[in-house]
Order: C-alpha cells, then sequence, then structure tokens
C-alpha cells in the first residue's frame, strides 16, 4: 500500500511537471486554471498545426505539378528542372484556416444550448473565425479601393461639367477662358488613370 501511494506522488510530481512543460510551450493557452482545459486546448492546436502543414504541404505538391505541365516542352527536356516559383515562400505566404464554427458561435453567444463544443477553446480567437473573417475582408481591399478611387476621379471629372453647364445660367457668370483651360488640365491626369 505504501508503495502505491508512493508511485501516486511519483506520477502526479510528473504530470504536474508535463503540464509546467506544456504551458510553457504554448503559452496562449497557460492562462485557464483547468488543467483539461489547457490539455484539450493544447490538443486543438497540435491538431490544427498538423492539418495545416498537411494542407500547405499538398498544394504546394499540387502547384509544382501544375507549373511542369505548363512548363514548355522544350525545358521539360533539361536535366536540370528549372523552378518557376520559390516554393518555400508560397508555402509560407500560403494561409490556412482550421476553423470551429460550433464554438465560434458559442462564444460569440449565438448558441447557448452546446458549451461542450467550446471545451478547449478558451478564446473565439482560437477558433480562428475572427482570423479568416479578416483574411477574407482584406481579399477585396484592392477592389474597393480601386472602385473608389475610380469613383472619386469620375466625380473629378464631373465637376467642371457641371460648373459650365451651370456658369451659363442666370445665377452664375460664364468662365473665362483661361479657368476652363486650368480645369481641362487639371482633369487631364485623370483620364490617362482609368
Amino acid at each position: 500500500m505504501l508503495g502505491s501511494h508512493r508511485d501516486h506522488e511519483v506520477q502526479t510530481a510528473r504530470l504536474t511537471q508535463d503540464l509546467e512543460q506544456l504551458r510553457s510551450e504554448h503559452p496562449k493557452v497557460s492562462s485557464s486554471p483547468d488543467p483539461i482545459a489547457i490539455l484539450n486546448a493544447m490538443c486543438i492546436c497540435v491538431r490544427a498545426e498538423r492539418v495545416k502543414t498537411a494542407i500547405k504541404t499538398e498544394m504546394i505538391m499540387y502547384v509544382k505539378k501544375t507549373d511542369e505541365q505548363l512548363r514548355p516542352e522544350s525545358s521539360r527536356t533539361g536535366d536540370i528542372p528549372v523552378d518557376y516559383r520559390d516554393y518555400s515562400q508560397v508555402e509560407k505566404a500560403l494561409p490556412v484556416f482550421v476553423v470551429s464554427s460550433k464554438a465560434f458561435q458559442v462564444l460569440s453567444g449565438d448558441q447557448q444550448d452546446d458549451k461542450i463544443a467550446i471545451h478547449g477553446f478558451l478564446s473565439i480567437e482560437d477558433t480562428e473565425v475572427p482570423a479568416l473573417q479578416q483574411h477574407c475582408s482584406s481579399l477585396t481591399f484592392r477592389a474597393r479601393a480601386l472602385t473608389v478611387k475610380r469613383t472619386l476621379i469620375q466625380s473629378d471629372l464631373a465637376l467642371p461639367s457641371i460648373i459650365e453647364w451651370t456658369g451659363h445660367g442666370a445665377t452664375r457668370e460664364a468662365l473665362t477662358p483661361q479657368e476652363m483651360e486650368s480645369l481641362r488640365a487639371a482633369c487631364n491626369p485623370h483620364y490617362d488613370n482609368l
């Protein structure tokens, strides 16, 4: 009986040490006082990283295969393969998200009845849904910026026409030829950008 108590103390000490090591390796999940939640969160992190690595590896293999198929026949016959891209950089830049929509819904307050779904998710960011939303929003940023710029340019181009049109009315004097020329000169660079 005494031996089993000593074994229990040794196992407890070893588990405590292992838990502290895991906490130091995963600082973002170490804030929770619940060791089961910490272990679940760490398992989720490790699984997500492995899935991301596997997806990136598979995608890079597909990109290489596609590049090889699109390579001209003359360069395929050479002994030294020519890489058109730096595949390690492509892999680093490839965004992959492993999300939990169920945990996101529970943590954001949209669903209250399934608390088991969030066991291991310590914050809403751990679900990776906010990161995915931000990434999707950033994909359209350039197109939205170009649309706004085009609209502003078109407004700038319409303004001299409106001024000229209203200038001939009874309420305003007509623009002088020098004023019209300066408006045209200001608008000409905008025509080139369209």
